[in-house]
């Protein structure tokens, strides 16, 4: 086996520097502004966006716009 050829040094890992922070994701944190200002507007199940998503998210986004605007 692979294993038994190395030694003790070859297969111990490198140690984890102490200065590394968490960092936690925060999915409605903005990247730019870093607010929590993001909504999630589309979602796509494992198999992926479907040929059409780009479509779809233009008349999502064209319809929250129109509601925006007339409920303000």
């Amino acid at each position: 086996m692979i294993k038994e050829q190395l030694s003790e040094k070859d297969i111990a890992l490198p140690a984890v520097s102490s200065k590394i922070e968490a960092v936690v994701y925060n999915p409605k944190q903005c990247p730019c502004c870093k607010k929590e200002t993001m909504e999630t507007i589309m979602r796509f199940n494992g198999r992926g966006p479907p040929v059409d998503w780009k479509e779809m998210a233009t008349n999502l986004l064209a319809c929250i716009a129109t509601s925006d605007v007339t409920t303000k």
